[in-house]
């Protein structure tokens, strides 16, 4: 959230590959509390970008293209 990794407080999950239907791996869920955060989160990001101007926009995406990290 907010740019960080977070480990999930709700349930685990299987990861299931869907061409074998076998579980893969596990991953631990975002409880309601954590999805909330990064939803608030995500909207202010949102927020961000979009006053930006074209130029701060484009050197976002070039740092994230540099950086190997979405923009």
């Amino acid at each position: 959230m907010a740019g960080e990794a977070v480990p999930g407080n709700g349930p685990t999950l299987a990861v299931i590959n869907p061409a074998t239907g076998k579980a893969i791996a596990e991953v631990t869920a975002a409880d309601v509390g954590q999805a909330d955060l990064a939803m608030a989160s995500a909207s202010r990001a949102f927020d961000s970008a979009r006053d930006a101007d074209t130029a701060a926009r484009h050197a976002a995406a070039q740092a994230g293209r540099s950086s190997g990290q979405p923009p």
